[in-house]
């Protein structure tokens, strides 16, 4: 009696320990941007452009045992600036980042396990500056790209981070006088 007694209870014990539940969560982000100037004969052009990615993203297992945050943060800045006399001068930019990452966590009642991340971000500057020959001026193209991508799964059983962060710049020019 006393044996079957303490099965029972064993039975409804683990029956009503909390299982904790898997989890995925997974973020994209493009950036796709253009930017240029020009001036045929005699002036000042300038031509800017800011262009920013700011993403969060959190989640928990049904017990709240485990949690999870991916957070996306970037700037690409394009900057083209013109003065000529005569001629043709130019900038021409074009700019894109793109990120992905995803995390997941398979859940369990026991066990060490911290979970997976996989990320991913590619970043492509393209820049002309040109001028004419026989003109007399300057034309200067800038740009820069700096972002980070972060990811945490926290749980009874310690904490997993990844980071990966990007920086890139282009700058050129051109002048005759």
């Amino acid at each position: 009696m006393r044996r079957g007694w303490i099965t029972g209870v064993t039975l409804v014990l683990a029956l009503t320990l909390p299982s904790m539940g898997s989890l995925l969560t997974h973020q994209d982000f493009g950036i796709n941007s253009n930017n240029g100037a020009g001036i045929v004969g005699a002036g000042l052009a300038t031509s800017t452009n800011l262009t920013y990615v700011n993403d969060l993203q959190t989640g928990s297992d049904r017990t709240g045992m485990i949690r999870t945050v991916q957070a996306e943060l970037g700037v690409l800045g394009q900057g083209a600036m013109i003065g000529a006399l005569d001629g043709f001068f130019g900038v021409d930019q074009t700019g894109v980042v793109t990120g992905s990452q995803t995390q997941m966590h398979p859940g369990a009642n026991f066990g060490g396990n911290l979970g997976s991340q996989v990320q991913a971000m590619n970043v492509g500057v393209d820049q002309g500056v040109s001028g004419s020959q026989n003109g007399h001026g300057l034309a200067v193209g800038v740009q820069a790209v700096v972002g980070v991508e972060v990811q945490l799964i926290a749980t009874p059983w310690g904490v997993n981070v990844n980071l990966q962060p990007v920086m890139a710049n282009v700058y050129d020019a051109v002048g005759q006088n």
